[in-house]
């Protein structure tokens, strides 16, 4: 997987006047994707009306611009089941029709963002 190089990081700890550096290497991320793999990947949000996490998901969710993947909803109890999904909230990957990820439980919008970029890659 290429990466691309963000401008070094240096982070510094001050403890009684003293000062360590921590750390002092370049911070590599993985690139942007490109409109094609993004576009190839679709999102399916399994959740339940009475679950409080996925409540406070579906907020974050709402809030967040998550446009260039697509992202969808359903309560269905039957395709959950089907997708042998056990807790909620359970997001699903998929690419070309198959599972390439799966992540369970509330996480903020900029955590998810992170996991789909990965994902595209």
């Amino acid at each position: 997987m290429k990466k691309s190089l963000v401008a070094g990081l240096a982070l510094v700890v001050l403890i009684g006047g003293l000062s360590y550096q921590l750390i002092d290497k370049p911070l590599l991320l993985p690139p942007t994707p490109t409109p094609n793999q993004v576009a190839d990947l679709q999102v399916r949000v399994y959740s339940a009306s009475w679950c409080g996490p996925c409540q406070l998901l579906k907020k974050e969710l709402d809030g967040a611009n998550l446009d260039p993947w697509k992202v969808s909803r359903t309560e269905d109890e039957k395709e959950a089941a089907k997708q042998e999904v056990r807790l909620y909230p359970t997001l699903i990957a998929y690419k070309d029709g198959k599972e390439i990820g799966r992540r369970v439980g509330y996480a903020p919008a900029a955590a998810i963002r992170v996991w789909l970029d990965g994902l595209s890659h």
